[in-house]
């Protein structure tokens, strides 16, 4: 890297090197003023430099463009100071996607947006995971979460309706977490909670009233590693075992959450006791936040739960 004086003209601005939604145009008339006084810009703008010499912006795109709207006013060229990287496009548009993370004007949601849209594009993020979104981008993890959640929502649909295809095809739990790539109690997790959903919305029973594939999916008499392990539907009034099988009909969203957790808590064996209020679920899930903002990783099962856990919390004191 090295800082140089560059002429505005030589310098190309490529819209995929610009994460910003839309620029400013009082901010720019702002720096020509500044430039009117005599004054100069405090930060050098950012560009790289390719082998055959190809200059594109990266970072500054303001203050180019009131440079080049001086020089246009005053009939006259005048050099610009450039802070000059060597790479080629990607590593231009790698660096431009997290320009102005830690200066400049604050970004706003359309910005991240596009940036995000625009490190999809060329394939610098991945676009279900928040952490790696958090690093490529240089935003809040609860931005990135934002940004994420309608592809990780997408990917786990797509996933959850391949454990239970396979289910119903008379896989055991072990053989689908292989051919899935995840663990057994996430596969029975997700059987279970289909089940739910079914109970919950008889509507999608077929004609005669029966869970589709029912037959395939009972464990009557068969070994405990059939998958699935459905359980019965919890009958109006029934609350004897509520947080093993799940609320009736009438549990608010908040509820099912919580029978959710409960679940989720058992399938996946974290050997941590289950939490028996709703107080002691909120502690857990903060904790879990704030390990995840100090760089722990969290299971994306658990992040949707969470997730849906802070919708319909709103509500509620915790």
């Amino acid at each position: 890297m090295k800082t140089e004086s560059l002429e505005p003209t030589t310098i190309r601005q490529v819209p995929d090197c610009q994460p910003r939604a839309e620029m400013d145009d009082r901010v720019v008339e702002g720096l020509v003023d500044l430039l009117d006084g005599g004054d100069d810009f405090n930060d050098p703008i950012v560009v790289f430099q390719d082998s055959d010499g190809t200059l594109r912006l990266v970072d500054g795109f303001h203050r180019l463009k009131a440079h080049l709207v001086w020089c246009e006013r005053h009939g006259d060229v005048v050099d610009i100071n450039a802070e000059v990287h060597a790479g080629d496009e990607q590593a231009a548009i790698t660096f431009a996607v997290r320009a102005n993370s830690a200066h400049g004007m604050r970004r706003n949601s359309a910005d991240l947006r596009r940036a995000f849209e625009i490190a999809i594009r060329h394939e610098i993020v991945d676009k279900k995971h928040s952490s790696d979104v958090q690093a490529k981008l240089g935003c809040s993890l609860r931005a990135a979460q934002r940004l994420t959640g309608p592809y990780r929502k997408s990917s786990k649909t797509r996933r959850d309706d391949q454990i239970v295809d396979s289910a119903q095809n008379g896989q055991t739990q072990e053989q689908i977490a292989d051919q899935v790539g995840v663990n057994k109690g996430t596969v029975s997790r997700v059987l279970h909670s289909r089940q739910l959903a079914r109970v919950q919305h008889p509507d999608t029973t077929g004609p005669t009233g029966a869970t589709p594939g029912a037959e395939s999916l009972s464990n009557g008499g068969g070994s405990d590693d059939v998958a699935p392990p459905f359980r019965e539907a919890v009958r109006p009034g029934d609350t004897s075992d509520v947080a093993e099988t799940g609320p009736t009909n009438s549990a608010s969203p908040f509820d099912r959450f919580e029978a959710s957790i409960r679940g989720f808590y058992k399938d996946i064996g974290t050997g941590m006791p289950v939490p028996r209020t709703v107080r002691d679920m909120a502690r857990h899930c903060k904790s879990c936040f704030q390990a995840a903002q100090a760089g722990e990783v969290i299971p994306d099962e658990l992040l949707v739960l969470l997730d849906d856990f802070v919708r319909h919390s709103k509500n509620h004191v915790v």
